[in-house]
């Protein structure tokens, strides 16, 4: 079986999650909580590919809390630690930002004091109420709601969720329109005449499908074979990459898999197959590192690495053995 990750892998979406996730933040900053005054652009897409390079860090969501979070820590003069009770208390108007808030940021990113990782339990586990971050898109999720308006654009998004956006009097441009097929449209439908093809993705399921189906290649992954971190939840804990619960389950509902082959740009893509691989010994693992034509992540020691700009034939290849069926 040849399992992909998605975004950054099957197909393009710098200009598509990573635009929308620096939108979201600022227009939550000035729309939600009313700041005014401050720079037209608070963060650029080498910030957007620094924090998705850091383990854990997998949801655009959380990208995208992580910069309202850090924002709201530089204003109230206080960025070593993330004090819940006083932020939540904190009257966000009339905010005014000065240049120096860059150089607090690359601070930030680079570990010192207050490091992005310390941010991520309390992003996912337990989000300050002011975010709203989690529940029923149209009900208390606004910051998904506000994300998933850029990416959409207004029209596809009251098709899509059957309502119009929190924030109607924008109309944005559907990101989701920039994004590409990374994968040679040919070399795929060869290829899943060969093997079962899989995805394992962090993107919501609507997303997916809506790729899949506009690029044509929705035959290629079947609905069985289409696994959602989304849907993944223990005891209400969300179960990120690199927790490999959501391969796990692919594995199990596939239980003829001698080999897998596991397609990622990320060190959380990695982790998630070597997490999984320790439970499940009559598989043959291997790790393909893409390198993404948009964010490029740090070198990670891995096993079975092999460094591509793009995923062709002769690379699949590679990976077929007249020793195990995969």
């Amino acid at each position: 079986m040849f399992v992909f990750d998605v975004d950054e892998t099957l197909v393009s979406t710098l200009h598509s999650y990573g635009v929308a996730a620096i939108k979201t933040a600022e227009t939550y900053l000035t729309e939600v909580l009313g700041w005014n005054n401050i720079p037209d652009i608070l963060f650029n897409l080498d910030d957007y590919c620094r924090v998705k390079e850091i383990e854990g860090f997998n949801s655009d969501y959380d990208v995208a809390s992580l910069f309202i979070l850090f924002m709201i820590s530089i204003v109230s003069g206080n960025n070593s630690r993330f004090d819940r009770l006083k932020y939540e208390k904190m009257n966000f108007k009339e905010q005014n930002l000065t240049g120096d808030f860059v150089k607090k940021f690359q601070i930030f990113l680079n570990g010192v004091g207050s490091k992005p990782e310390s941010y991520l339990s309390l992003i996912q586990a337990n989000p300050p109420v002011f975010l709203k971050n989690n529940g029923d898109i149209l009900a208390t999720n606004l910051l998904e709601n506000i994300f998933q308006q850029f990416y959409y654009g207004n029209e596809m998004f009251e098709k899509i969720y059957g309502n119009i956006p929190y924030l109607k009097h924008l109309n944005p441009d559907p990101l989701y329109m920039k994004e590409q097929l990374l994968v040679d449209f040919n070399d795929l439908r060869r290829l899943s005449s060969m093997v079962k093809l899989a995805v394992v993705t962090g993107r919501p399921k609507v997303d997916l499908d809506l790729f899949l189906e506009s690029n044509m290649i929705e035959d290629l992954f079947l609905p069985d074979s289409r696994f959602f971190i989304e849907n993944c939840v223990e005891n209400g804990q969300s179960l990120l990459k690199p927790n490999p619960y959501a391969l796990n389950q692919l594995i199990y509902q596939n239980p003829e898999i001698r080999q897998l082959v596991m397609f990622g740009d990320s060190i959380n893509d990695y982790k998630m197959m070597l997490n999984a691989e320790k439970n499940n010994h009559t598989i043959r693992f291997q790790f393909v590192r893409v390198i993404s034509p948009g964010c490029t992540s740090p070198n990670f020691d891995a096993k079975y690495d092999l460094m591509t700009s793009k995923l062709t034939w002769d690379v699949f290849l590679q990976f077929f053995s007249p020793r195990v069926n995969p």
